[in-house]
């Protein structure tokens, strides 16, 4: 009999992504890179989507979710109203949030709009996401 050895990662933050996934054609690339760089830094990656079928979660299940997550990250490409709701209420919540946007997006009213933080493309996404896990990592190393 053979005995193998299985690591089990203990997720230790919750990061739940405001996207406009229905309609973002980078999307699924944009989930990959996301989830990729959040497993390697022991972060659990939340979506208002059913695993199973990828369809929307209603409003009461997705709020339920943004109650177990430590932080956000809000991408307003494409100017989805949804993904605006969604940053007001959680920054009538005081919640900490991660705001990006494609380059070339119109940014609509919102509070403490210089602090988006804008890419071109997919590279830059990437580049974008792992300097939000580092600051998200510094945080939790200063709370400690």
């Amino acid at each position: 009999m053979e005995w193998y050895q299985i690591t089990l990662k203990i997720l230790t933050m919750k990061v739940f992504l405001v996207s406009p996934y229905k309609i973002d054609n980078d999307f699924l690339k944009k989930k990959s890179i996301i989830k990729s760089i959040f497993f390697e830094n022991e972060i659990e990656l939340l979506l208002a989507e059913d695993s199973k079928t990828n369809e929307s979660l209603s409003v009461k299940a997705t709020i339920e979710l943004f109650n177990q997550s430590d932080y956000f990250v809000i991408d307003l490409s494409l100017e989805r109203p949804s993904c605006y709701y969604e940053l007001g209420y959680l920054q009538a919540q005081n919640k900490q949030i991660f705001m990006i946007s494609r380059s070339d997006e119109t940014i609509h009213q919102l509070l403490n709009r210089d602090e988006i933080m804008f890419f071109c493309d997919l590279n830059e996404y990437e580049r974008l996401i792992k300097k939000i896990v580092i600051t998200i990592k510094n945080e939790k190393k200063c709370q400690n």
